[in-house]
């Protein structure tokens, strides 16, 4: 069994879309029709509910006529949150389930018709549906259209620039080679660094697709031969020794085989399935690695260099205002469509009006052949974004680095396509992902993960030595700093 990716046959018509919102007095809605609703919750759901009127042109031997045909709303709700918000809008018995992955909900499913999905923006709702119908008709002008997510959108404008079906195969094997982005604070303790910077790896992903051309079909060689193909994978033991504050360069997962599993960047000895160009890394560096099984491409496909795709993506990326970010997310997102894990989908029962939690019950367990066939263009794409990355801190001695950028001294020069993001005249940093800084674009104290959760760390953090190798503040804490004038909380 194959994953054939071609370009559509037809031409679809857009569903109306329906931007809702509220609360369990009143709820709102905006569709794409430009009609404003709002009052009860119960009498919302049920109109959203209802198949809308949908003008569609038809062709019918070289002939043009239009068409009516009634289609559902495709709803979506903009905030983060929104989702248990909206649980909370009417009888709870009236929601037949919530889809969850991850530990996050993505959808709700109300017992008369429509199914939520929601979006990850927390402008007004008002100004987010403005820019997803933008959005949604630049789709349907390249014949394309909105069914439920900003990344799927992408996607289907990708398949209108193919002029030949791709076809992908891949071992199961190369689910275990799939590794998330990188995020990791490299000391063992909260510090405070003085003149840092923020560094982003431009347009990562898109890069990452489109450098080269992508593995389509694998089948096994001789091991020894792993490092004459960098986008093959291989299971491999290998030696870390111990450094710091030095990153170590293999990931590994803290409970077995699980793709959700907790990953840490250990040293010692550590096995499993690796992109060659993670193998490279500690082979680089002389550290003992071993290659006992190896899977390489078989054959490529170009279909994401082309000029076709490339000029549509720009495109993209440069609608206006808020559709533009709904563009570049698209864009972004494409690689994760091809490697989606859909094997986390929940059902979730409710008991009683304020929506209480009786249980879970799994609804599907599903390796689906995309999950598994296009984990060849995903595994590939972020093995690239990862050999960046690697380079990228161990020529710049970073102290920090996320899934496409880092943090060290704004000294270092890097390859043109990182680029400045933020000046840190002062940065604290907590952990992976939680850090809190000042910037010369702001004056005002900005942060990362939370401020809650900073300041949690903060209050306990007592004094630090100081470290001029580091450029650590010596004997200063945060709230010390506050104190003494050097930085303005945003509170």
């Amino acid at each position: 069994m194959t994953l054939t990716i071609k370009r559509p046959d037809r031409t679809f018509t857009q569903s109306p879309i329906a931007v809702v919102w509220g609360n369990p007095d009143e709820l709102h809605y905006i569709d794409s029709n430009g009609e404003y609703r709002s009052g009860n919750p119960e009498e919302i759901w049920q109109e959203l509910a209802m198949p809308q009127p949908v003008q569609r042109r038809n062709i019918r031997r070289g002939q043009s006529y239009m068409s009516r045909s009634y289609q559902k709303y495709v709803v979506v709700t903009p905030h983060k949150g929104s989702i248990k918000n909206l649980i909370r809008t009417c009888d709870a018995r009236h929601w037949t389930g919530i889809t969850k992955g991850s530990g996050k909900y993505h959808t709700l499913t109300h017992t008369g018709g429509p199914t939520i999905h929601r979006l990850y923006h927390d402008e007004h709702p008002e100004e987010v549906a403005k820019h997803l119908f933008a959005y949604a008709d630049f789709l349907n002008s390249h014949g394309c259209v909105f069914r439920s997510t900003v990344t799927g959108g992408g996607l289907s404008l990708f398949k209108t620039t193919l002029d030949k079906p791709i076809k992908l195969w891949a071992p199961p094997e190369i689910t275990e080679a799939f590794w998330p982005g990188r995020a990791e604070y490299f000391y063992d303790r909260y510090q405070l660094f003085w003149n840092m910077a923020y560094y982003d790896l431009k347009q990562a992903y898109p890069t990452a697709l489109s450098s080269s051309p992508l593995p389509a079909r694998w089948h096994q060689t001789d091991p020894d031969k792993w490092r004459e193909y960098p986008d093959g994978f291989s299971y491999a033991v290998a030696y870390v020794p111990p450094s710091d504050p030095l990153p170590h360069p293999l990931p590994k997962r803290l409970t077995g085989g699980k793709r959700q599993a907790k990953i840490s960047y250990a040293s010692g000895v550590i096995s499993g399935w690796y992109p060659h160009r993670d193998l490279l890394a500690a082979d680089e560096l002389g550290y003992i690695v071993r290659v006992e099984t190896t899977w390489i491409p078989d054959s490529y496909t170009e279909a994401f260099q082309s000029e076709r795709w490339q000029e549509l993506r720009q495109e993209l990326r440069g609608l206006p205002g808020l559709a533009g970010r709904f563009g570049k997310e698209a864009d972004n997102g494409l690689w994760g469509l091809l490697g989606f894990d859909s094997t986390k989908q929940r059902k979730v029962a409710w008991t009683d009006k304020d929506a209480t939690d009786k249980g879970e019950q799994t609804i599907a367990n599903i390796n689906g052949t995309r999950q598994i066939h296009g984990l060849g263009i995903a595994v590939s794409a972020t093995a690239r974004v990862r050999q960046q990355l690697w380079q990228a801190m161990t020529a710049t001695n970073a102290i920090y680095c996320a899934t496409d950028g880092i943090i060290c001294r704004p000294t270092f020069a890097l390859d043109s396509q990182w680029i400045l993001n933020e000046e840190m005249p002062l940065v604290a940093i907590k952990d992976s992902g939680c850090y809190a800084y000042y910037s010369e674009s702001s004056p005002i104290l900005q942060y990362k993960g939370g401020k809650e959760r900073f300041d949690r760390h903060d209050g306990k953090a007592g004094y630090l030595e100081g470290d001029t190798e580091t450029g650590t503040i010596p004997s200063m804490t945060m709230r010390e700093l506050y104190k003494r004038g050097y930085m303005t909380d945003a509170s």
